[in-house]
């Protein structure tokens, strides 16, 4: 952590300059004639981040982020703010199954997002922003994602601002496919086929896999086609004999990590 120069309220106000450390935050040091006992009070707000993580789970991205709190000095009050910069869709609007909660070691902050007023109790503390969204709203972002804890001074005087700012990749987030389950059209009732399709709207994988539970992988032909509002649809036609046929559709990623569908059968039931 870094140690803050004292420095005056009015000076900083006027300069109007960040001291940020290596780390992406920002410190503040202050100093304050305040009407307790007629004393000079001073003190520190900082803010620096102490990890930011992003993981896959299932068809959803979790994005971390935490960070430490300084908040030291006598009768000292600030506002805590977090701010989501970045996280929105080409039209500029916050996507829809974003999901983000607020925790603090103290049990303290449990609040989903908005402001908190913080004093020297909160001096210690990690605060951590988890942001849940599905894969393809992640992939669709545009700007640059950030999760930015801001501290403001409230009393005594006001002025006095620390920020860490924790910088956020979906670069390396797989595509998913969109398919919860298969759609199909039966097939006749003996020695016939069906035909299974599904959407996609993300990067092509490796590779299809089109599996049938009572036999070895085949290599079924995929038809692929676009729809109105852009996005890819398969279709494979696969032949089929009874309702103990059961198919599914695998997508193979470049890294090796696969994603399956359930299975169907003949009859377009789904086997969980």
């Amino acid at each position: 952590m870094n140690t803050a120069r004292l420095i005056s309220v009015t000076a900083a106000i006027a300069a109007s300059v960040a001291l940020f450390s290596p780390g992406g935050s920002s410190y503040a040091a202050w100093s304050d004639t305040v009407v307790l006992a007629g004393t000079i009070s001073s003190g520190q707000l900082s803010v620096e981040p102490v990890g930011t993580s992003v993981e896959v789970v299932g068809g959803t991205v979790v994005v971390t982020a935490s960070a430490h709190l300084a908040v030291q000095g006598d009768a000292l009050t600030a506002k805590l703010d977090l701010d989501l910069a970045g996280f929105t869709l080409a039209n500029g609007t916050t996507p829809p199954g974003m999901v983000v909660d607020v925790s603090e070691t103290t049990g303290r902050l449990t609040a989903s997002s908005g402001s908190w007023n913080v004093d020297r109790t909160y001096n210690g503390a990690v605060v951590t922003a988890r942001i849940q969204l599905p894969v393809a709203e992640a992939r669709a972002m545009t700007a640059q994602p950030r999760v930015i804890w801001r501290l403001q001074q409230s009393t005594p005087g006001q002025g006095w601002s620390a920020q860490a700012v924790h910088e956020v990749s979906f670069a390396g987030v797989p595509s998913i496919p969109t398919f919860p389950e298969l759609g199909c059209l039966p097939g006749s009732s003996e020695g016939g086929s069906i035909t299974i399709f599904w959407t996609w709207d993300g990067k092509e994988p490796l590779r299809w896999q089109i599996l049938e539970r009572n036999s070895a992988e085949n290599n079924f032909k995929v038809v692929q086609s676009i729809t109105a509002d852009g996005r890819t649809v398969y279709t494979v036609t696969v032949p089929t004999q009874n309702d103990n046929w059961l198919y599914s559709v695998r997508a193979v990623y470049q890294d090796g990590t696969t994603k399956e569908t359930q299975y169907v059968t003949r009859s377009c039931a789904v086997v969980k």
